[in-house]
């Protein structure tokens, strides 16, 4: 077993409650990574383990070592009421991006799949509006962080202090 594997993942297949309607096939990527549809958290990633971006391990079928996941501080916030959902963080993605940084590997394991259930409530035009409008939600999280990590490793409390200072003399 390999210590540098922090996360691994496997494929997230569906279990319609009804049959999905034709316009789905329009949010179905096939890449690199496999054949998947974000929206839906739905991954086949092939036939192989592989090493993966760490951000392609979903939520729904994430296997991560009890180490890494307290060494990294764990999840962001997420899963607020619904009337809090614009307050929401950026949970695994956050997570994923600091297994990247720390040099940690994410695998891929065809071997470890989930059922994931789709109810026929999330087969309509209005479920991907609100789940487009909670990504972008959450991806916003995703880049203030990254902005206040550049911010804070790039600027020294005394900047402004010095701007202030070249202004005036």
């Amino acid at each position: 077993m390999d210590p540098q594997v922090a996360l691994v993942g496997g494929p997230s297949r569906p279990l319609f409650e009804t049959s999905p309607p034709s316009w789905l096939e329009e949010f179905v990527c096939e890449d690199q990574h496999g054949r998947h549809c974000a929206d839906l958290s739905l991954m086949e990633g092939g036939e192989q383990i592989r090493k993966v971006d760490p951000c392609y391990v979903w939520g729904l079928n994430f296997a991560i070592r009890r180490n890494v996941l307290f060494d990294l501080g764990g999840f962001h916030p997420d899963n607020l009421p619904r009337s809090l959902q614009r307050f929401q963080g950026d949970d695994e993605t956050g997570l994923s991006l600091k297994i990247a940084q720390a040099g940690l590997k994410a695998m891929f394991h065809p071997g470890a799949p989930v059922q994931h259930e789709v109810p026929t409530s999330r087969m309509t035009v209005q479920y991907f509006e609100q789940h487009a409008y909670y990504q972008g939600v959450c991806n916003s999280y995703t880049e203030i962080r990254a902005d206040l990590q550049l911010a804070q490793s790039t600027r020294s409390w005394k900047d402004p202090l010095r701007r202030i200072k070249r202004a005036t003399a």
